[in-house]
């Protein structure tokens, strides 16, 4: 790929540095917002043999640094740990972590100039793609996730939030390098060799809808290891908030699904939640062409506004591996601790501490 788009990248970007430090002389002094969360979940399954083994991880475990340096112009870092501690029942090798495997977001984001609804997203951020609801306590584990999301990336989002033909509510269009964690502390960002597009909006009153449309160019990865991914989505929440049911359907028009194989193309993604004393109860169905089918329910626990411990059980019936399909039984418990201050609802409930505005 051409040195161009990386070049207008950086021209952006020092732009946006240059834009922020000029009107945030003539602003308030801007403020420092902190919000993050440590989390750690356990799995427990049965191997072949009978064996009961154990894997644990850290995933979603994050700082997010934010500040408004002028009314346009918003700053964003983030540090995540992502570990795998535990694997089949013994302890991992924990590896050095590099900058790049550390920085989960660093962007800058230019907003509303002129009172015109289009916001300019430039760094490493979450790409434009999916909608991937995240109601299961280890939503991180479902079948799905790795290929509903696009994150990790270096690239430029243009997104308009403005109202069109009265249901679509906002655009997005994202172009990136599809290495994820590329070596931007050794001055590269990778090639820009991707796009994608999200459009999203309401049908009517709780009912969301999300479309999109993803091509990777894994220019990283060699030759023929391009991907066309494909997402539709609904989510429907009633009007006092007690339940949410979503639904999502992927496809993948080529043979480079990167988690499941070349006879993966489609996939679809279906769930529920509803509120029960303090905290949901939620279940969700997935399945994935010549893969897989599978089924979770689980409860997330309110313990205080800021600590949510959310048990879950997931059987998943597995297709061609061998000569029968086989069933795998997992369960498995999370501890999630809010930082910077929890959000709740108003009807929500805590087990322990006062009431407070629950994170959608």
């Amino acid at each position: 790929m051409p040195t161009q788009p990386r070049t207008v990248l950086y021209t952006l970007f020092a732009l946006a540095v240059i834009a922020s430090l000029g009107s945030s002389a003539f602003a308030d002094p801007p403020s420092l917002e902190i919000e993050g969360a440590i989390r750690s979940d356990i799995l427990f399954r049965r191997q072949d043999s009978g064996k009961i083994q154990d894997d644990m991880n850290s995933s979603e475990t994050y700082l997010r640094l934010s500040s408004d340096l002028s009314r346009f112009v918003r700053v964003a870092v983030a540090f995540e740990l992502d570990r795998d501690l535990r694997e089949n029942g013994r302890w991992t090798e924990q590896s050095k972590l590099s900058i790049e495997e550390l920085l989960r977001e660093a962007s800058i984001e230019i907003h509303d100039v002129g009172g015109v609804p289009v916001a300019f997203v430039i760094g490493k951020q979450e790409i434009a793609f999916g909608q991937a609801v995240t109601a299961m306590p280890a939503f991180t584990r479902g079948a799905l996730y790795e290929t509903q999301t696009i994150n990790r990336v270096l690239g430029l989002t243009v997104r308009l939030d403005k109202t069109v033909l009265g249901i679509i509510q906002s655009i997005e269009a994202s172009a990136f390098s599809s290495e994820t964690d590329s070596r931007l502390s050794h001055g590269s960002i990778g090639k820009i060799d991707s796009a994608s597009v999200r459009v999203k909006g309401e049908i009517f009153e709780g009912l969301q809808f999300s479309v999109s449309a993803a091509h990777l160019g894994n220019k990283h990865l060699g030759s023929d290891s391009t991907e066309q991914r494909y997402s539709v989505g609904l989510i429907y929440t009633d009007p006092k908030g007690v339940w949410k049911t979503w639904i999502e359907g992927l496809y993948h028009a080529d043979k480079n699904n990167p988690r499941y194989g070349e006879n993966a193309h489609f996939g679809i993604t279906a769930g529920a939640l509803r509120r029960a004393g303090p905290g949901d109860v939620v279940a969700e169905v997935s399945w994935i062409q010549n893969v897989m089918t599978e089924v979770g329910i689980g409860y997330r626990l309110l313990v205080t506004p800021n600590v949510t411990v959310g048990p879950e059980v997931r059987l998943i019936r597995w297709q061609n591996t061998g000569s029968e399909s086989r069933n795998d039984l997992r369960v498995g418990i999370v501890l999630e601790i809010l930082l910077g201050g929890a959000t709740l609802s108003p009807e929500d409930e805590v087990l322990f501490g006062a009431k407070k505005e629950r994170q959608k």
